[in-house]
């Protein structure tokens, strides 16, 4: 597997299932040293069925891969893997991620805002598909960055695919 071939089943809208297949081979070790498992592929499924086919959703992918790293080895392992060009994103996401749970009040929540600006679509993006359900602090956050209606929308698709998800596993 090259770094090529990484970033085009990143970017697949459903490549959970090609990327599971790349780390239990090892091919995808040969790019990105860390590990996969079961919580890895749970947070990227979510993200998957939250993102939808979201063009930009492919670098929080990468970022699901890598969260379980130290900052400093998740950028390591992303430079070396040939993503500088969504190192940003990815190391961004991976340094506010968690943040939005220490804001307890409203004038705390718009100054997390503000400290996120510029990445706070792909926090909360992330944030929802690892924790699985919409939390209070995330929804304040997206009602204070005027994201309300997208976040809802992801909210609604992430429901949605747990209750196809659910439905599928009973009919087996």
């Amino acid at each position: 597997m090259t770094p090529e071939d990484l970033r085009r089943l990143l970017q697949r809208p459903a490549s959970l299932d090609a990327i599971r297949a790349a780390a239990t081979s090892g091919k995808l070790a040969s790019i990105l040293r860390t590990p996969f498992f079961d919580h890895i592929t749970d947070v990227y499924a979510r993200l998957e069925r939250t993102a939808a086919d979201s063009a930009e959703a492919w670098p929080l992918k990468l970022a699901v891969l890598v969260h379980e790293e130290p900052p400093a080895r998740a950028a390591e392992l992303v430079a070396r893997a040939g993503f500088s060009d969504v190192s940003d994103v990815v190391l961004d996401v991976l340094r506010g991620f968690g943040a939005v749970w220490k804001p307890g009040n409203a004038l705390e929540v718009e100054a997390y805002v503000r400290a996120h600006t510029g990445q706070l679509t792909s926090l909360l993006l992330f944030e929802l598909a690892h924790e699985g359900t919409p939390t209070p602090s995330m929804r304040l956050a997206a009602d204070a960055a005027g994201l309300t209606a997208e976040f809802e929308g992801w909210v609604s698709r992430l429901a949605a695919g747990e209750e196809a998800r659910l439905h599928a596993s009973r009919a087996v």
